[in-house]
């Protein structure tokens, strides 16, 4: 199986949010949750998860006369007996996430994972610029990431991550992360 390359992180509009599928990341910008998750991030979505089955990060759509308006990220968690609560706000009050509110709402992904920019550095946007190293990322099918040594400029990265993921299977994914500030 050949696998995606990330180049770039595309946007998602409203419109069309119910209708991606598969892992992608995508800018924060729309899906600000402070303090969890803030407009500069960029998030790793499952975008096939369309239901709460574990503790975390959700995007969460909001069905209002018919149409779809988008709520960004919201943090869900799963009581023992099974009881489905939602945190709003991001200040950790919850409340519960009944059968009357699930009928309002639907799941458009889960977050798998939120990436914080370094401080100081460039904007995303600018990303490449200013002496910026990355490191090669495989995506695995089962949801996991492969993170390669880094250093690199972003095109030798984004060339070891093509090379690594021949040699493996079930790859969904490959792509460059930029290395982390020390």
């Amino acid at each position: 199986m050949e696998a995606r390359s990330l180049t770039k992180i595309e946007p998602v509009t409203q419109q069309d949010q119910h209708a991606v599928t598969g892992k992608h990341l995508i800018r924060a910008t729309a899906c600000s949750y402070p303090p969890a998750v803030q407009s500069e991030d960029v998030l790793f979505v499952d975008a096939d998860c369309r239901d709460i089955f574990t503790d975390g990060l959700y995007l969460l759509e909001r069905i209002e006369a018919g149409r779809v308006v988008w709520m960004g990220c919201r943090r869900f968690e799963l009581s023992i007996s099974g009881e489905v609560r939602i945190d709003e706000s991001g200040d950790g009050q919850v409340s519960t996430f009944d059968s009357d509110a699930r009928s309002l709402y639907r799941i458009a992904g889960r977050v798998m994972q939120v990436f914080k920019p370094c401080p100081g550095t460039v904007s995303h946007s600018r990303s490449h610029e200013k002496g910026s190293t990355f490191h090669p990322l495989i995506g695995m099918c089962d949801g996991t990431i492969k993170r390669l040594a880094g250093g690199l400029s972003h095109g030798d990265a984004m060339a070891a991550a093509a090379r690594a993921a021949v040699r493996l299977e079930n790859v969904d994914f490959t792509g460059a992360g930029m290395d982390r500030c020390m």
